[in-house]
């Protein structure tokens, strides 16, 4: 290859997952997109995740190229898979007395970490088929910022076991221990595309140089989830005040919107993410956020107990609401009132077919 060629930009395909409770919509819309677009997911260059988005971008990151060219299976396998991981997070008696009581994290880690092991084949970073940029963040010592990732020979982290570097980007405050200082990358970053982008961006051009990183044309395709309105209708009507005075009760306590600032906090993140993403790709950025207020609500039931005497509880709620939600035909794939697809208002899916056939797929 010529110095001409090598400075050709190539197509570089992130695929970047959120974290919290979008992980179940936005699979089954993913599934759709390679039913119409064999070879979508083998396409990917990279995948970015955040919490268990993490986990479902490490998932894909394991499988081998000839396993992604069957990429509706591979899907199919991930859904699996984050059903199995959302499990993990159903309240039983043991969670329960340990969330209100305050003084343990809800859950352990042990079954969880012996479940990815197992999902991943045991690999370490270093092995993974697939390049992986995993969101986290250290309170150890001096707080910072961690970018797991497998993309510069040579780096230490390659030896981490993936099940580790996914349980450190998924270590939620209360739900879950802290693993080796580090937490839920979600706390910065529960959408990764920014993180993502700068990772990639620092290794073709930036200090710390990979060579076959250099002269990439990124093209982005965001998917996780982002509530049409935040906290619940009576909260809403308050906010038609010229001023709202709210305590600690309106934003953690409310009956109807329990952990509302935890939902401000994942959702505001979201958006920044797509508007910085938007404004360093232009038209290679697509931002797929789905209307998840049903699906956090469910998430929300499951922490708060609210289903405690209910036969289904939380987890459960999410998979109907997903069944319920998830396109059966291409005319059902997108709506206003169920989902934003994000890139400038609301293209639809012919719009979005449009953008994988020309800026993915070519």
């Amino acid at each position: 290859m010529t110095d001409d060629q090598a400075a050709q930009p190539r197509n570089f395909r992130i695929l970047s997952l959120d974290g919290g409770p979008s992980a179940p919509v936005y699979l089954h819309f993913l599934l759709q997109i390679e039913k119409e677009n064999p070879g979508f997911l083998a396409q990917t260059d990279l995948f970015a995740g955040s919490s268990d988005g993490a986990g479902v971008a490490t998932f894909f990151a394991s499988k081998t190229r000839e396993e992604l060219q069957d990429g509706q299976k591979v899907i199919r396998d991930a859904i699996k898979f984050d059903q199995t991981f959302g499990g993990f997070f159903a309240l039983g008696l043991r969670s329960t007395l340990r969330l209100l009581t305050g003084f343990r994290s809800a859950y352990q880690t042990q079954r969880l970490e012996g479940f990815l092991e197992k999902s991943y084949g045991g690999m370490r970073l270093g092995q993974l088929t697939g390049r992986v940029v995993l969101v986290s963040f250290n309170i150890r010592g001096k707080a910072s910022v961690k970018v797991f990732n497998n993309l510069e020979p040579g780096d230490p982290d390659l030896e981490m076991p993936a099940s580790h570097a996914v349980l450190r980007s998924c270590a939620f405050p209360v739900m879950l221990p802290t693993v080796q200082g580090s937490i839920d990358g979600s706390v910065y970053a529960n959408s990764p595309s920014v993180v993502a982008l700068a990772t990639v961006k620092s290794f073709s051009h930036g200090h710390k140089k990979v060579p076959e990183l250099r002269h990439l044309d990124c093209t982005m395709l965001s998917m996780g989830g982002a509530a049409q309105t935040i906290g619940s209708p009576s909260l809403q009507r308050l906010l038609t005040q010229d001023r709202t005075n709210w305590g600690w009760l309106q934003w953690a306590l409310w009956p109807t919107a329990p952990l509302l600032v935890m939902q401000l906090m994942v959702n505001a993140d979201a958006h920044g993410a797509a508007f910085i993403s938007e404004s360093l790709l232009g038209n290679g950025f697509l931002r797929m956020a789905f209307d998840t207020q049903g699906a956090v609500q469910g998430f929300m039931n499951t922490l708060t107990g609210h289903l405690a005497r209910s036969e289904q509880n939380g987890i459960e709620q999410v998979t109907d609401w997903v069944q319920k939600t998830a396109p059966s035909k291409a005319d059902q794939f997108a709506t206003e009132r169920r989902c934003a697809w994000r890139r400038t208002g609301y293209p639809g899916h012919a719009a979005t077919m449009h953008w994988i056939d020309t800026r993915w797929m070519s």
